[in-house]
């Protein structure tokens, strides 16, 4: 109830797939509107993605992760009021079986602090 988990299919001809987790409920942008968790239609707007194909990543300081499709984008990057854990997102799927994990503070969310005070 607390994550989401994005599945994508891998390379034609594989049995490999990507997943996505996401500590951190993302934001889902399409067709000019926008949802985060709690608002009315988040879901759905969340789930209309799983026909299409990805047409592109951002993984930068400052935005976070951006999933984009033809339709809209979905944006893992906590806001400053928000309470985040330790970990942001992690995506694992890759044929050396290695996880590549966001915390706050690395990488693309060198600008989000963790604070386990909060």
């Amino acid at each position: 109830m607390d994550i989401v988990m994005l599945w994508f299919d891998g390379d034609e001809g594989t049995t490999r797939n990507i997943s996505l987790n996401c500590d951190y409920l993302p934001t889902v942008e399409r067709e000019g509107s926008r949802w985060r968790n709690g608002d009315l239609g988040y879901a759905d707007a969340l789930r209309s993605f799983i026909p299409e194909v990805v047409t592109g990543t951002v993984d930068q300081t400052g935005i976070g992760l951006v999933v984009a499709f033809a339709s809209g984008r979905i944006i893992v990057h906590p806001e400053p009021e928000e309470n985040w854990g330790f970990e942001i997102a992690s995506l694992n799927g890759f044929a050396d079986d290695s996880v590549m994990i966001w915390r706050p503070g690395e990488a693309s969310f060198e600008d989000i602090r963790y604070d386990p005070g909060r």
